[in-house]
């Protein structure tokens, strides 16, 4: 009995043991995937913040449970960062790795601003936002002076490293409660790169700018339709640049800006639909700026994509014109070789066929080499020959071939064959 009641304590006790280890295990397990989530839940956290999610009640209980020292004492600035569109003489990256090129930036922001400077992280589109909450007793002019700073340092090193520009746009500075408003103002900062360019950091305007209305521009629509219709590359971009500098000169906002943008998207679009044409065969790949033009965002940018958009236009309208001119050529020999005993006199044909004879003349030596009228005497020569060899009567193959006057007939076949026509009969 002594030993049943030793054993069976002992026992109790390595279970209690056993329990005890196991709880101090999956206490262990949460803490550490506790861990390893708290930056995601953190980051998740930032941009609820700065997307205005979360009544202040909220803001406090979060951070709390994060362990983020959030001082709603402080004042806060937001900055929001971005790597520049891509050149179209950019050959070692592509749209396609603007991702990474945004993580790389992230990185080496992380890398240039300590944490008690900067909160990096990023929000829903991708785009880099940098945190920033005065030190003590710093006042908020010193803050925006040093946010402006550590970005334009921040802005150079990107540039050194990667070899590419970024800009930054910033939010005027605020307590706790305003930081979703700094937030929305550097993102509308930074759409300003529309008319202060890339590679730089750019404060939100506080003042209000009232532009005038984009007017219409008959004389530039006349002149751009011209130079796309002829072909003239050098002057189409001529027309082009002209614009947009233009623009720019009386344009001091990024709303001016697009105003103008809407006007020469528009104008575009005109040119194409006004001749039937689908807008996405013509267009190609810039389509899709079309339906986004947001998306275009440096001066540099426009004047490439509307030189492009030109360029595609103006392909497109000389492959339908040689299409045109193929069709009309290709009918031309077709009534040709079958009246050859008609009246087909250069006019006359023009006629038929509603153009123009000096259009008409010049298509046809373009397009086969040799003038219309050789082209009509010799088929009527090969065709009288073909007639006069089957045994054919000279009035008859006179006639066949549209010539009413025999004896100016036979003085034309002579001249072309070297032979009268009752010579070649059998």
């Amino acid at each position: 009995m002594s030993a049943v009641s030793i054993i069976m304590p002992t026992a109790e006790v390595a279970e209690d043991i056993r329990r005890e280890l196991t709880k101090k295990h999956d206490l262990s397990e949460l803490q550490r995937m506790w861990s390893v989530r708290l930056p995601q839940l953190r980051e998740d956290f930032l941009r609820g913040w700065v997307t205005n999610r979360y009544a202040d009640w909220e803001l406090r209980r979060h951070s709390a449970e994060l362990r983020m020292e959030l001082s709603e004492h402080a004042t806060y600035a937001v900055a929001v960062c971005v790597i520049d569109p891509l050149s179209e003489d950019e050959t070692r990256f592509a749209a396609a790795d603007l991702p990474l090129l945004q993580f790389s930036l992230e990185s080496i922001a992380k890398e240039a601003l300590p944490p008690e400077e900067a909160t990096v992280f990023n929000d829903a589109n991708g785009s880099l936002v940098l945190l920033f909450v005065n030190r003590e007793e710093e006042s908020v002019s010193d803050l925006t002076n040093r946010v402006n700073v550590r970005l334009t340092r921040l802005l150079n090193v990107v540039k050194e490293c990667l070899k590419l520009t970024a800009s930054a746009g910033l939010g005027s500075a605020g307590d706790f409660a305003s930081v979703p408003r700094s937030y929305q103002q550097a993102c509308q900062a930074l759409q300003e790169r529309a008319v202060y360019g890339n590679g730089i950091a750019i404060p939100y305007p506080e003042t209000s700018r009232n532009g005038g209305a984009i007017l219409l521009d008959t004389d530039f629509e006349r002149q751009l339709e011209i130079a796309v219709h002829t072909g003239e590359r050098e002057k189409t971009d001529a027309v082009i640049d002209g614009y947009v500098e233009k623009a720019y000169a009386s344009a001091d906002s990024s709303e001016l800006i697009y105003e103008h943008l809407l006007y020469l998207s528009g104008v575009f679009t005109r040119m194409i639909q006004t001749q039937g044409w689908s807008m996405q065969r013509v267009l190609n790949g810039d389509y899709r700026h079309f339906i986004a033009l947001d998306t275009l965002v440096s001066k540099d940018q426009i004047v490439q994509w509307a030189k492009r958009v030109n360029l595609n236009i103006a392909a497109y309208t000389a492959n339908e014109r040689q299409r045109s001119s193929h069709k009309l050529v290709k009918r031309i020999i077709e009534t040709v070789d079958r009246q050859l005993e008609g009246d087909l006199t250069l006019h006359t044909l023009a006629e038929r066929m509603y153009v123009n004879p000096s259009y008409l003349s010049r298509l046809f030596k373009r397009e086969t080499g040799e003038a219309y009228s050789a082209y009509v005497l010799a088929r009527r020569m090969e065709k009288a020959k073909q007639l006069l060899l089957a045994d054919a009567k000279v009035y008859d193959a006179s006639a066949a071939v549209g010539y009413q006057d025999i004896s100016y007939f036979a003085k034309v076949f002579r001249k072309y064959w070297g032979v009268a026509p009752s010579e070649l009969r059998k």
